[in-house]
């Protein structure tokens, strides 16, 4: 899995000017918790205000935009965390 920060790109308040309205974006087109299907095909977006418990997964191949909050993944015995704003790019299945 590939991290990459998006460091040098904030704005006179810390923010990243795309991320903050990114986080908009999503905020908006988010109704409920949980997948929200969008006209683009294998193309989602992923609402969650609270922790979700670690449950044995397949992760598959994604870009993953984490526009706000922590992400948390276990892998076998070592633990990755993902604060936004960051892209996550997973480019092969991978046990989580």
């Amino acid at each position: 899995m590939y991290v990459r920060p998006m460091d040098g790109m904030s704005d006179s308040r810390g923010e990243v000017d795309g991320v903050a309205r990114l986080r908009d974006l999503v905020k908006r087109r988010t109704t409920s918790e949980g997948i929200t299907r969008t006209p683009l095909d294998d193309f989602a977006l992923f609402r969650t205000s609270v922790d979700i418990p670690r449950t044995p997964e397949l992760e598959t191949p994604a870009l993953v935009l984490l526009v706000q909050g922590t992400k948390i993944c276990h892998y076998s015995a070592s633990t990755a965390t993902y604060s936004g704003p960051q892209v996550v790019v997973g480019l092969f299945p991978s046990p989580v």
